[in-house]
């Protein structure tokens, strides 16, 4: 749906239909504001503008993604930010979405509030999410921290695939170098098509992060995108058991096969990490520490 976007005296956007209260977060693309509907429900809405470095082609070709996968969003059982609209006139692009007032987990990776069952339970449920949206040809592409909202249940929902989902479902190619370069797949990082298992190795260094506070490659080697490229083919991974005494040998193994350079030493797929995971709830943490909200497991 096409609706007006201009701006007003204080340089905000302004969308029809929305009160816009507050900006709430810059990213690469866009501005994020947090808005009022007219039902007076607080939502999101992303602004973006061309710029030297993004074309309006480009910007379009993400409003096409997000209309690919609002269906899905619309689905509980995928947890993807729920999309409820987007438009575009002249050279301004929104997108309108849920709000998450938590935040996203950039905010939260580093919080020592919630207890070593609750981190396993997020990495349960993003693997489990993860391997929903490739089940259905979706893939992310720029898994990071800041992609991954957090609902009032401390729940993970995706956001920000949009560029991913375009090239998924329209068939097209993907190269060069485009993500955050701590997060990115070996393959990724060399410019190569993005599949699943670029997903998957981004999730290893994300569980990594949430499961031991820290990142399994030193500080020195994320400056920059030949910095981690060098430290990976340089083989400097930090075992996530050197991270944390929480680590186990069996959650380590999980977390390394993620992490594997090799495509042929890797996981196939999210499933299979889904279900390891899985098991190791069942096998290693206490029935009871895992009611139904995981919100119940933060001290």
């Amino acid at each position: 749906m096409q609706q007006n976007i201009e701006l007003n005296v204080d340089n905000k956007a302004v969308v029809p239909g929305y009160e816009i209260l507050v900006l709430i977060g810059t990213g690469g693309i866009g501005k994020v504001f947090e808005a009022r509907d007219g039902a007076g429900r607080k939502i999101a809405v992303k602004i973006m503008k061309p710029t030297p470095f993004l074309g309006e082609n480009y910007l379009d070709s993400i409003i096409r993604s997000v209309e690919l996968i609002k269906r899905f969003s619309q689905d509980p059982s995928f947890r993807l930010v729920k999309i409820r609209e987007t438009g575009k006139i002249s050279d301004f692009f929104y997108i309108v979405m849920d709000l998450y007032e938590k935040g996203s987990l950039e905010k939260l990776v580093r919080e020592k509030s919630w207890i070593f069952a609750a981190r396993v339970e997020f990495v349960f449920m993003l693997a489990k999410s993860l391997a929903k949206i490739h089940s259905v040809g979706l893939i992310h592409g720029d898994l990071k921290p800041a992609n991954i909202m957090i609902s009032e249940n401390f729940e993970p929902y995706l956001n920000d695939f949009y560029q991913a989902a375009d090239n998924t479902f329209l068939g097209r190619t993907y190269s060069g170098l485009s993500g955050t370069p701590l997060y990115m797949s070996p393959e990724q990082l060399s410019g190569k098509f993005l599949n699943k298992s670029t997903d998957i190795y981004s999730f290893g260094i994300i569980a990594c992060e949430i499961l031991t506070g820290k990142t399994p490659y030193p500080p020195e080697a994320v400056k920059g995108f030949s910095d981690i490229s060098s430290s990976i083919h340089s083989g400097n991974l930090i075992p996530p058991e050197k991270l944390s005494r929480e680590i186990d040998p069996e959650m380590n193994r999980i977390l390394l096969k993620a992490l594997q350079v090799d495509l042929k030493q890797r996981y196939a797929n999210m499933e299979l990490i889904a279900e390891e995971l899985n098991r190791y709830r069942g096998k290693k943490m206490k029935k009871n520490s895992f009611p139904n909200n995981i919100r119940n497991l933060f001290r």
